[in-house]
């Protein structure tokens, strides 16, 4: 499938698109209700569709809109991994970044191994060992959200 084939569709994946793509692509499981608050809050939502309108790829951009740029739920239908497909997304979301980043702006992402190698075509590189990205995944990582945890699950 050519890339640029693909319809690009800014209103985004609906949120049982977003769903089924996180999970065909063993991303953590999001719920239809999660998936429902949290796509109107992006900074850009884009959906690539087919010419019968399924949703072949997703990716967003959440933050602030000026001095954070968060690139977030890159999925690709896995039958169409290493198409281009992941390349043609970052393109056209990279663009919509640069009309709208300033000099001082951070465009981030968390890459899993091995799409790294396609994020940094686009200028990312890993960041350790000077920062490293860290996270929690509630309902599977400890939590607390008093900081009484101290440093020893590092």
């Amino acid at each position: 499938m050519n890339p640029t084939n693909l319809i690009v569709d800014e209103s985004g994946p609906t949120p049982a698109e977003y769903c089924e793509l996180r999970a065909i692509n063993d991303m953590s499981k999001r719920t239809i209700s999660v998936a429902e608050q949290a796509l109107p809050h992006s900074l850009l939502s884009l959906a690539l569709r087919d010419q019968s309108g399924v949703c072949i790829a997703m990716g967003r951009v959440v933050g602030d809109g000026a001095s954070w740029f968060v690139i977030v739920d890159i999925a690709v239908r896995p039958e169409h991994h290493s198409g281009g497909i992941g390349t043609h997304l970052m393109r056209i979301m990279m663009r919509w970044i640069a009309e709208r980043a300033e000099e001082s702006a951070a465009i981030i992402l968390q890459a899993d191994i091995p799409a790294d190698r396609l994020y940094a075509r686009f200028g990312f590189r890993h960041t350790a060992p000077g920062t490293v990205g860290m996270s929690i995944h509630v309902g599977r990582t400890p939590f607390d959200p008093e900081g009484n945890l101290g440093s020893q699950i590092l």
